[in-house]
């Protein structure tokens, strides 16, 4: 385990600052904060800083400057960017003036955490400062930054929660005794390499989630796509033909059966059905905790998309698809249990160090899943976000979305479709409320709805 490192977080706005030395101490580092580059110089205790990290702000008002400083004292600092994806736009700059890491606004704990693990195996950090004209460049070997893009609804949510999350499941394993933490890492390093993926969901499943993740899909695309699958051509066209249909003639191909149901209809049978195949084990135990986990998983999805409406929500569509894909990381904390032939959950409820290891992991493991089949930002940080949406930017829709999921996924446990013995980190249907603006009832109508929804695909 690394020890504690002193982290020097510069940033004139005094809300990012708290957010960020907040973060730095539930990492284990000693966050000192100040709003510049001038306040640092003259920063009471001058414990060298093993981390900057820099506003894009305060990076360009003096920020080589304070670091050719330090290691003209012999000081070996490594240096961090956070930012806007505007204030971040001259990357390659920053780069040739010795950042080595740049991270998108709003920084999470869990990726601060992995920029520090990873900063702290480069070289120190080593600008030059020459003359009036200021010009700085980056010396030693080159440095690769820990990449950016645009985040879910403008949000400019950091690409790298597939990083965030491997950096959480790293910390979360120093402090587990559970036997599957070693399985954990490993499986997490395979998901950021690309190198794992869920039993039994195909590649064409795969595809058609990111298809259908970013709002209402192309009919013909949608088609086109589930005509690679069998089993969702099937799936499709039992759907067209269901009692619901009942009088009308009987549709023998997709394309009429995708003009029959429509797309939203037809892109929510999709998702609904390309994710059902990675909830399957073999196994009595097994197989009665994962069909209540897909339950309760599909509950939760319909009754989001249903809250949203009544919210007059116009991404009802999205809200859906996020629900529906917000717990997959549990599915591979089962399918590491199963492998390591560890005794079946009694009576299908998980419990004891699975329940433990399912709660503590899922989010980080989804998250990693997502974002390696590589899913809009938005999905990949509801997954990783879901159980805490105050962490997401206040008032945005992502954090709307959230907090209906995190509410609608709480009013569809306490109504008895479960699967685990208890619910531990789940925020509270107030909060959810109050978050939302809405009425608890809300959510208990909407978990309601949902399950004469499912009672009448039984019947």
């Amino acid at each position: 385990m690394r020890r504690p490192l002193t982290v020097l977080i510069l940033q004139e706005d005094e809300e990012r600052l708290n957010s960020h030395l907040a973060a730095t101490n539930r990492l284990g580092h000693f966050g000192v904060g100040v709003p510049g580059a001038e306040e640092a110089r003259t920063r009471p205790g001058k414990e060298a800083p093993a981390i900057l990290l820099f506003s894009a702000r305060c990076w360009k008002d003096g920020g080589p400057q304070l670091v050719a400083r330090l290691v003209d004292r012999g000081q070996q600092p490594r240096v961090l960017v956070v930012g806007t994806k505007r204030a971040l736009r001259k990357s390659d700059d920053m780069r040739e003036e010795g950042v080595q890491g740049m991270l998108l606004e709003p920084l999470s704990e869990v990726e601060l955490g992995l920029a520090i693990d990873e900063v702290m195996t480069q070289s120190p950090a080593e600008v030059t400062v020459e003359d009036d004209t200021v010009r700085r460049r980056a010396r030693g070997r080159k440095i690769t930054p820990v990449q950016v893009s645009e985040g879910p609804n403008g949000t400019g949510q950091a690409a790298s929660v597939e990083d965030a999350a491997s950096s959480d499941i790293k910390h979360q394993a120093r402090r587990d005794d559970s036997p599957i933490r070693e399985q954990v890492v490993e499986l997490a390093q395979k998901l950021r390499r690309g190198g794992a993926r869920v039993s039994n969901i195909s590649p064409v499943a795969m595809e058609l989630q990111a298809l259908c993740a970013d709002g209402a899909p192309n009919l013909k695309a949608l088609i086109e796509k589930m005509e690679q699958d069998p089993n969702l051509a099937a799936a499709t066209l039992r759907s067209a033909n269901s009692v619901a249909y009942r009088g009308m003639p009987q549709v023998l191909d997709l394309r009429a059966a995708g003009r029959r149901l429509g797309s939203r209809r037809l892109g929510e049978l999709a998702q609904m059905e390309s994710v059902k195949s990675a909830y399957k084990a073999k196994g009595k135990g097994w197989s009665k905790l994962m069909t209540s986990m897909w339950r309760n998983t599909v509950l939760t999805a319909h009754a989001s998309r249903q809250f949203a409406e009544w919210q007059e929500d116009p991404n009802s569509g999205e809200v859906y698809s996020m629900a529906l894909l917000h717990n997959i990381g549990e599915v591979l904390i089962v399918d590491l249990h199963r492998r390591m032939e560890n005794e079946p959950p009694q009576d299908g409820f998980a419990d004891g160090t699975l329940a433990h290891d399912m709660e503590a992991h899922h989010g980080a493991m989804g998250a990693l899943l997502l974002k390696s089949w590589k899913f809009p930002p938005s999905l990949v940080s509801i997954a990783y976000y879901h159980h805490d949406p105050a962490q997401l930017p206040h008032g945005t829709p992502l954090a709307r979305h959230a907090w209906m999921i995190a509410g609608c996924y709480n009013a569809i446990v306490s109504g008895g479709a479960t699967y685990r013995k208890e619910h531990k980190t789940q925020p509270e249907l107030q909060t959810a409320a109050m978050a939302l603006g809405a009425k608890v009832d809300d959510f208990r109508k909407a978990a309601a709805a949902s399950a004469v929804w499912w009672k009448s695909l039984e019947d």
